[in-house]
């Protein structure tokens, strides 16, 4: 992993936010425990969640049909929502899986513009918040991956930025029972230009203060929904 950033918890422990690059070999780094939890949009097909449904399938222990039946509805869904699957397999060094909605999901048409609008600052924020809280919390995992959640070919350095925030409010908030040593991108239609605002921005970027999400959790089949709401900012498009 190539080391993009560092954050500092209240703790004294240093928390490395990294990028692998797109041809890097994700079961190599899921098998050595280099990553414990990943994050993917539920856009099937031509995309990360598509071209790694089997490897998903094998460690957490569930069928693809079901990983692609829950991607499917979760994709049409209006609201934001995480769908977070825990590993089922105890020698799999995965923790769980979190599907979240992204750019191209129906959810984002009531913020912004999909595709090819601006990326709106708070949806990335939040889901990634959510996504940290919940892995580290429940789970226990300690490494996260991130694939992009923009569309295809999409990916905007800002993104980058507002998941990067993310990472640095949730370890600086004391409420906060974690313990977390690393943040990825990895895959494809992220590069190491597109993190460049996160290497460069200034330090005090990353010392706002967080707004409060509203996240209400529910059981189903084996899996949990992550419902995410928050009071919405005239501000908040970047």
């Amino acid at each position: 992993m190539q080391e993009i950033r560092s954050f500092r918890a209240p703790d004294g422990t240093c928390v490395v936010v990294g990028h692998r690059r797109a041809e890097a070999d994700i079961e190599a780094l899921v098998s050595a425990g280099e990553i414990d939890c990943l994050i993917v949009a539920s856009e099937d097909g031509f995309s990360p969640f598509g071209a790694y449904r089997r490897l998903f399938a094998s460690e957490i222990g569930v069928s693809e049909g079901v990983l692609r039946r829950l991607a499917e509805s979760h994709q049409k869904s209006e609201r934001v929502t995480l769908i977070a699957l825990p590993s089922h397999r105890k020698e799999s060094m995965l923790r769980g899986l979190i599907i979240s909605p992204s750019e191209t999901s129906e959810c984002y048409k009531h913020f912004a513009v999909p595709r090819f609008g601006a990326p709106y600052r708070d949806f990335f924020y939040n889901v990634t918040y959510e996504a940290l809280s919940y892995a580290t919390q429940r789970w226990g995992a300690r490494r996260l991956g991130t694939f992009h959640l923009s569309a295809g070919n999409n990916f905007h350095s800002d993104i980058a930025l507002c998941q990067a925030e993310a990472v640095a409010h949730f370890i600086g908030n004391k409420s906060e029972n974690f313990k977390l040593d690393s943040f990825c991108f990895v895959g494809c239609c992220i590069t190491s230009d597109h993190l460049s605002q996160v290497r460069a921005e200034d330090p005090a970027h990353f010392k706002g203060n967080h707004r409060p999400i509203q996240a209400k959790i529910s059981s189903k089949d084996g899996y949990d929904l992550v419902d995410i709401r928050w009071a919405r900012s005239a501000t908040t498009r970047l």
